[in-house]
């Protein structure tokens, strides 16, 4: 009896100890999952803040920048008018003085442009990716072929600001590091999801040598997957040298999901 009883008291004390592990495991897990989400919401507050301020800085960068530039431009002309008619150096000065500043003006309105495109704003997603590839179109000698869509499903504004922040970080990589003859960008919404995917024959890369590394191309490809799990999206990236590069993203429509990798 006594064996039988001390038996069981075993088996009593054991149950009760994995009964206490699995409440605790529990516990942790629910913890975890609290965390992950104050995590992502967290990092929607801080992207929507970035992006507020950019659309500010773009703002006042458009005024301040064309009411200066009129106002440069008309100071040049007048110059250049006053000129007696023997002053030939002068007036060549005063000329490739005013090319400079049309020179200028045109990239500080692409910078503008870059940080917060107005057509995002005024006219939605697919207008906004529209105009970044045939901007960069006329830049560069590289066919960017875009499909988009995005069907009646509803983009979050988040979701919105990071496929079109996703695709112009992944063109402007493409261009500045692969060297393609094409690149194909392709938004669609299924269901109530958002996937972006951009593809390059280019000269590609091995994505493992990237990793810890402080490189233009390392730093534009961490900013794309955190911006991705900040809300709740999947990121996978395929390249291999002379093999071109394949990135493909999934973010959910509202911007509010469980996580994903690579």
């Amino acid at each position: 009896m006594g064996v039988r009883r001390t038996a069981a008291e075993r088996m009593k004390a054991a149950n009760a100890a994995l009964r206490a592990e699995v409440r605790r495991r529990r516990s942790a897990e629910t913890e975890l999952r609290r965390s992950a989400r104050e995590i992502q919401r967290y990092a929607r507050r801080l992207l929507a803040v970035r992006e507020e301020e950019k659309r500010n800085l773009a703002a006042a960068l458009h005024h301040e920048l064309g009411s200066l530039s009129v106002g440069l431009a008309a100071g040049l002309h007048a110059a250049r008018l006053a000129l007696p008619p023997g002053a030939a150096d002068a007036r060549r000065r005063l000329e490739e003085t005013e090319a400079i500043l049309r020179g200028t003006v045109s990239r500080l309105r692409d910078t503008a442009v870059d940080l917060r495109p107005a057509d995002l704003d005024a006219m939605g997603l697919k207008a906004a990716l529209r105009a970044t590839v045939e901007r960069l179109s006329r830049l560069v000698p590289v066919r960017i072929r875009l499909g988009c869509r995005l069907g009646d499903t509803p983009l979050s504004p988040s979701a919105s600001i990071a496929v079109y922040r996703i695709a112009q970080e992944a063109l402007t990589n493409c261009l500045k590091h692969a060297s393609p003859h094409r690149i194909s960008l392709d938004v669609r919404v299924l269901k109530d999801t958002v996937r972006l995917s951009v593809t390059d024959d280019g000269r590609g890369f091995d994505p493992a040598r990237t990793n810890g590394r402080g490189t233009d191309r390392h730093l534009g490809l961490q900013a794309m997957r955190e911006m991705v799990r900040s809300l709740g999206g999947e990121f996978t990236l395929h390249s291999k040298p002379g093999r071109g590069t394949r990135l493909h993203v999934r973010l959910p429509v509202d911007g509010n999901g469980a996580g994903g990798g690579e």
